[in-house]
């Protein structure tokens, strides 16, 4: 997912959809609707942009405004640290059995 995303951002083309900042910490969806039916689907096989942003919160990546996104191993020009992040499922913990205290 990454280095998809990676090579999505240094697409000629795309930046009236997404784009970096500036600084190149952190990335900005300019236009959620171009971005969800031109882009999703030539890179992703889910074409929602929820879909999306719960994938981007599975691997780590913070909202810090409206759209915009960062992770501290996610830079332009610097490629080779996104292979250092990896997903976090949320998995739900199992339901613990209550014992009863006075049989312990």
């Amino acid at each position: 997912f990454p280095e998809k995303l990676m090579k999505i951002l240094s697409t000629d083309g795309v930046e009236d959809m997404i784009t970096w900042l500036p600084h190149g910490h952190a990335f900005t969806i300019v236009n959620p609707k171009a971005f969800t039916s031109q882009i999703l689907p030539r890179y992703f096989q889910k074409t929602k942009f929820t879909s999306f942003t719960r994938k981007l919160s599975r691997w780590g990546f913070v909202r810090y405004s409206r759209g915009t996104y960062r992770h501290k191993w996610f830079q332009r020009d610097n490629a080779c640290l996104c292979l250092r992040m990896r997903c976090v499922w949320n998995k739900k913990p199992a339901v613990a059995t209550r014992q009863n205290p006075k049989h312990d």
